[in-house]
């Protein structure tokens, strides 16, 4: 099997000011099959132009940092990101089928933290994951094995659900 992804995938980091960063990720391709394949019986298993399975035609990552500096002895921060991907085959059968239980959703994610980072090298942060609660699907496998041994067909397509919003607070030390 032979196959190419052809796109564009820009990386940026910008210092707007000295208190304000910008940086991200973004990525546009096409990935198929550049040839027939062909089955041990010589009969068409996969044509050129074909899908390829698990490559998005886009994604996404972005971010924004503000710092305010000189607060309780240290740098108090503010950071926002979000990410996106678009719908993926998750495997090449059901791409071949376009089969609609195959396909991976489109999904989103953002994240907030404020942080305090002290000069003595203590760093605090609070953070919420999914601040959103977005409820997309991160991951789909598609596989009949495991519903052929339980005889459940509950198994045939088991979706990873994106983990709802989250809290988390750190406390660091560096040395």
């Amino acid at each position: 099997e032979t196959g190419e992804s052809v796109g564009t995938e820009i990386s940026f980091e910008w210092q707007a000011t000295d208190n304000l960063s910008f940086e991200g990720s973004l990525f546009f391709a096409g990935s198929e099959y550049t040839a027939d394949t062909f089955d041990p019986e010589g009969d068409l298993f996969l044509e050129e132009g074909q899908e390829m399975p698990n490559s998005p035609d886009e994604k996404y990552w972005l971010a924004v940092e503000y710092t305010v500096p000189q607060v309780l002895g240290g740098d108090l921060w503010f950071r926002y990101d979000t990410s996106y991907q678009g719908e993926a085959w998750a495997d090449l059968d059901s791409a071949l089928d376009e089969d609609p239980d195959g396909l991976i959703p489109s999904w989103k994610s953002s994240n907030l933290q404020v942080g305090l980072s002290l000069e003595s090298g203590w760093n605090v942060s609070l953070m919420a994951r999914n601040v959103w609660d977005d409820r997309g699907v991160n991951n789909l496998y598609t596989t009949t094995y495991a519903g052929v041994w339980f005889d459940d067909p509950r198994f045939r397509n088991e979706r990873t659900i994106q983990r709802p919003r989250t809290y988390a607070l750190s406390v660091t030390k560096r040395f």
